[in-house]
């Protein structure tokens, strides 16, 4: 996902910024806190009454998600 954050720091008045989120509901919280354990990097946070995200926002962080997926590619029809 790509973010869009209003900022007066930039010159067009806006940040860009690569987010890869995962979210589920709250009771699937340890499920998250496998996947956050796996990669080592991201953090988990609340997103509304019931739902947690797995969130990763760092270029360096988002690298370890990205060579996961480039060495095992999703198998999916969707």
């Amino acid at each position: 996902m790509i973010g869009l954050t209003k900022s007066e720091k930039y010159r067009m008045g806006y940040q860009v910024t690569a987010i890869f989120k995962i979210s589920l509901h709250s009771k699937d919280y340890d499920l998250l806190c496998q996947i956050r354990n796996y990669f080592g990097v991201g953090i988990i946070i609340k997103h509304g009454e019931t739902t947690l995200q797995y969130l990763v926002r760092s270029i360096k962080d988002l690298d370890v998600i990205i060579s996961h997926f480039d060495a095992y590619p999703l198998i999916s029809q969707k």
